[in-house]
């Protein structure tokens, strides 16, 4: 009986370090990053969308008018290219509230963006937006 119970103890303690270090990697592909990054922005949790972005970055690549007017982000296509440096691009479309576009002349409904990130020794970061 005890041997049953230390083999089904075993099993369940890999199962849940496996399921730990799978999770744990979530945010760690490209869109991943870039999915996390938006979702901070539009929850106004400015501090964690900025770990999201790489050191070379001065600020945020969003304003504040963001939070919370961000209804839909779709991860469009990503491409990977490096020469010795991994980096990728990941084409993105948010569909914004339609009253912060009504007020701005920068924003439309459906806005596409592309983002640079560059991978590194913290895992994937965001360097750059168009």
């Amino acid at each position: 009986m005890i041997k049953i119970f230390l083999r089904f103890a075993m099993v369940v303690i890999v199962i849940m370090s496996l399921t730990s270090i799978i999770s744990c990697g979530g945010g760690e592909s490209p869109e991943g990053v870039v999915k996390a990054f938006l979702e901070a922005v539009n929850a106004g949790d400015f501090d964690k969308a900025e770990e999201y972005l790489d050191s070379s970055l001065f600020s945020s690549p969003f304003p504040d008018e963001l939070e919370g007017n961000i209804q839909k982000i779709e991860i469009g296509e990503k491409t990977t290219f490096g020469n010795g440096i991994e980096m990728a691009g990941v084409a993105v479309t948010l569909t914004l509230n339609p009253a912060l576009c009504a007020a701005s002349s920068v924003w439309m409904e459906e806005h596409i963006i592309g983002f640079s990130l560059i991978k590194g020794a913290e895992g994937w970061k965001i360097t750059a937006t168009s």
